[in-house]
């Protein structure tokens, strides 16, 4: 493997958050923090899914994209308004 793989690029719309992979050789999977009511909680996504929807009251989105080899991008950090 050459490194990690670039960070993803995040989009909010509505209650859903679009996750846009960087150029490249796609992701493995995505490491994915959402902080709701002060709470971080970590999941891992399949590289295909490229969307999530954001449980009520949360207010930060981390999404890193991990290769094949389990290597990690940069996160990228999103803060949602609460709803």
């Amino acid at each position: 493997a050459a490194g990690p793989p670039a960070a993803p690029l995040l989009r909010r719309q509505g209650d859903r958050i679009t996750i846009e992979a960087a150029p490249g050789p796609g992701p493995a999977r995505w490491s994915v923090w959402l902080r709701t009511g002060g709470q971080w909680r970590f999941s891992v996504l399949p590289g295909a899914q490229r969307s999530l929807d954001l449980p009520a009251g949360t207010d930060r989105v981390a999404v890193s994209a991990i290769n094949r080899v389990g290597a990690a991008s940069a996160q990228h950090l999103l803060n949602v308004s609460s709803r």
